[in-house]
């Protein structure tokens, strides 16, 4: 199969013919690998004044921090987002190290049996009020109503703001209904809200972090490692991989966004197409793509390699040593007494017979532990130009 002027792209904890997590001495547990958040949805669509319920599952149980990008346009509150107003924006779940986001789309409010409000969106102080007036088909009765309860008040039409946050008010009659986004600040305590939760940007490319403050005061930026990102007036620039802390302040409120600085595009990619990848979106390992090697020693085909892999690897390898989750392909080498006296369990698993290229691209993205006795691989091996051949030839 050539892939001569094509991309491969691999990313998390991949290989091309063989990947394995080799022990030839041990410390345990291993190394986190950080925070792993998935969302229950990655796009979400939602007329006005609906609701859906995101959830996340968080490796490390750690708390979730939920942000709207645009609470004009939808509010989120422990995973439940509310649709406010017409447009798109990112609702982020936060958890300790990681992040997931969700893609929202408000659709705009039908409107259905002539109803209209003198306005569509509005900011509030706390206890200052807002007439609203609605026109509606004659001879029908309006009823108000706010949503979510605590915000903002409202009775025949005219709005109170109670505590700050942001409140979707209707106005509804037998047959249609109309909306206004209702955005109560503190006059004493600015609210200030970052474009970002989150965030990811190349090195030498930028990110910028609007500010959102209610009463548009100056903010003054900080990264605390400007070795990984600088700011300036919300423009982040990457400077060297890693993650880092953009912070935003104002004389009455403070905001953050964690941004993580990735590699460069490789200009080497050029001219290539992608061919194949594996992102491990799933729940189980695509059997497809991949292969187990398991044991402790090489069976193929009838035919079997050197006990303990040539290398006298301390490990026994298993299937159940695999798990995908987050997008993330885990090995995970645990300590328990096997066959053959061996005292740790591991995984390798590899793409003979299912995936092999002559010429291409091979991109892979792995957070490998370093300590004595470890010895992770992410090895190309040949392929032989028989599938039926019993050999693992190692060439």
């Amino acid at each position: 199969m050539k892939i001569r002027k094509s991309f491969l792209k691999i990313t998390a904890f991949m290989l091309t013919l063989l990947f394995a997590f080799t022990l030839a001495g041990c410390i345990f547990p291993l190394p986190s690998r950080g925070t792993q958040v998935v969302l229950s949805q990655s796009e979400l669509t939602l007329g006005v004044g609906e609701t859906a319920q995101l959830s996340a599952e968080v490796s490390d149980g750690s708390d979730v921090l939920w942000a709207s990008q645009s609470e004009r346009i939808a509010t989120v509150s422990d995973g439940l987002v509310r649709g406010m107003s017409e447009g798109k924006t990112t609702v982020t779940a936060v958890a300790g190290s990681g992040y997931a986001s969700c893609t929202v789309t408000v659709r705009a409010a039908k409107e259905e049996g002539g109803i209209f409000l003198s306005t569509t969106s509005a900011r509030l102080k706390l206890g200052e009020q807002l007439a609203l007036r609605a026109v509606i088909p004659q001879g029908e009765e309006v009823v108000w109503t706010s949503e979510p309860e605590g915000i903002a008040t409202v009775k025949d039409g005219t709005v109170t703001g109670i505590s700050i946050g942001v409140a979707l008010i209707t106005a509804a009659t037998q047959t249609g209904s109309a909306q206004c986004v209702i955005t109560v600040s503190d006059e004493e305590t600015s609210v200030l809200t970052l474009a970002k939760e989150a965030g990811s940007v190349r090195v030498g490319e930028m990110l910028s972090l609007i500010p959102y403050s209610a009463q548009w005061e100056g903010v003054t930026w900080f990264s605390e490692d400007p070795a990984v990102a600088t700011v300036k007036e919300g423009v982040v620039t990457g400077m060297g991989m890693g993650s880092v802390v953009i912070s935003a302040w104002t004389a009455t409120a403070s905001a953050a966004c964690r941004v993580t600085v990735i590699a460069p595009d490789d200009p080497r990619k050029e001219g290539y197409e992608l061919v194949w990848s594996d992102e491990f979106s799933g729940d189980t390992l695509d059997l497809a793509k991949w292969s187990y090697m398991t044991g402790v020693k090489d069976v193929y085909g009838g035919s079997q390699g050197p006990m303990f892999w040539g290398n006298n690897e301390l490990q026994y390898y298993t299937e159940d040593a695999v798990s995908l989750r987050g997008g993330s392909l885990i090995i995970t080498a645990t300590r328990q007494e096997m066959d053959y006296g061996r005292q740790f369990t591991s995984a390798r698993i590899h793409t003979r017979d299912k995936g092999h290229w002559t010429y291409g691209y091979f991109e892979a993205r792995m957070q490998t532990p370093a300590k004595t006795g470890m010895w992770p691989a992410f090895w190309m091996l040949p392929q032989p130009s028989n599938t039926q051949s019993s050999q693992n030839v190692y060439g």
